[in-house]
């Protein structure tokens, strides 16, 4: 008489779970990559709706080119648009202006600046001359810490670290 066998034999068992690991491992890398882009581009939408609600805050008409607001004025622009800095996040939103006099190209210029997933590349948005001005700096992103102090700041302007409550705090 044949005896039969139920289940699977140990080999089998240790071959699928090599299987199912080294499946797990492909999808884990793959899709924190994903989970990297889904957070820039989170910054990315901070950064471009903070830039336009400062731009359309001030300029009430074309001739209006007012772009700078203080800390406490930017604070309550967000909250009055009910717009909140991303949170959980470990890098840092800055607020950089220029207010000048209004007699210069580079007067009431300014950008908010936040760095991508992998900390070389900087999400930006703003006028273009502080845009530019930021651009020109050598050690925008190798000297980083988030901090005001190794913050880029071009000459002539004055950064603010926004936190995730909103609040501001700058040097």
């Amino acid at each position: 008489m044949k005896k039969k066998h139920f289940g699977f034999s140990l080999i089998e068992l240790l071959v699928v779970i090599v299987i199912i690991g080294i499946l797990s491992l492909i999808a884990a890398g793959t899709f924190q990559g994903y989970f990297g882009k889904a957070r820039d581009a989170r910054r990315q939408a901070f950064v471009s709706t903070a830039a336009n609600i400062i731009k359309s805050k001030e300029a009430t008409e074309w001739s209006n080119t007012k772009y700078v607001l203080t800390a406490v004025e930017l604070k309550d622009a967000l909250r009055e648009n009910d717009v909140t800095i991303p949170t959980g996040e470990d890098l840092c939103y800055f607020y950089s202006y220029n207010a000048g006099t209004g007699s210069q190209a580079s007067d009431n210029e300014f950008f908010l600046a936040t760095w991508s997933e992998d900390a070389e590349n900087v999400i930006v948005d703003g006028t273009a001359d502080a845009v530019d001005a930021l651009n020109g700096l050598t050690n925008a992103v190798s000297n980083f810490v988030c901090d005001t102090s190794t913050a880029p700041t071009p000459t002539g302007y004055t950064t603010i670290k926004l936190d995730a409550t909103a609040s501001a705090t700058g040097s």
